[in-house]
C-alpha cells in the first residue's frame, strides 16, 4: 500500500493481510505539536483469532512515534483532554468498558 494509493500485489497470502496495520481515529492535539491514533493489527493464535487496537502517539511534525497503550484490551474512543496533554480512551480492561 502507497500512500494516497493502492498497490495489488498477486502473490497476497492471508499472512500478508493479516500484517496490514489499520490506522483509525486520528485526534490532533489543540494545545501541543501532538497527534493520536488508534493502531488495528490482527492477532491470530490456534485458540482465538480477533483485531486488536492500541493508541499511539507522536508529533504533528514528524519523527519517533510511541505506544502508550499494550496488552490483550482494544482501545476506542480516544480524545484529547481540554487544554492539557493528556488522551483519554475507553477500554474493557476490568471486564466492562470503562474511561481511562
Amino acid at each position: 500500500v502507497l500512500y494516497g494509493q493502492m498497490v495489488f500485489a498477486q502473490d497476497w497470502q492471508l499472512e500478508d493481510l493479516l500484517a496490514v496495520k489499520r490506522i483509525t481515529q486520528i485526534r490532533i492535539s489543540a494545545v501541543s505539536d501532538e497527534v493520536a491514533w488508534l493502531e488495528q493489527e490482527a492477532v491470530a493464535t490456534p485458540d482465538k483469532s480477533e483485531y486488536r487496537t492500541q493508541l499511539w502517539v507522536g508529533k504533528v511534525s514528524g519523527g519517533a512515534s510511541r505506544q502508550l497503550t499494550f496488552g490483550e484490551h482494544s482501545v476506542t474512543d480516544i480524545a484529547w483532554l481540554p487544554g492539557r496533554r493528556a488522551v483519554s480512551f475507553r477500554s474493557a480492561r476490568d471486564g466492562k468498558p470503562a474511561l481511562y
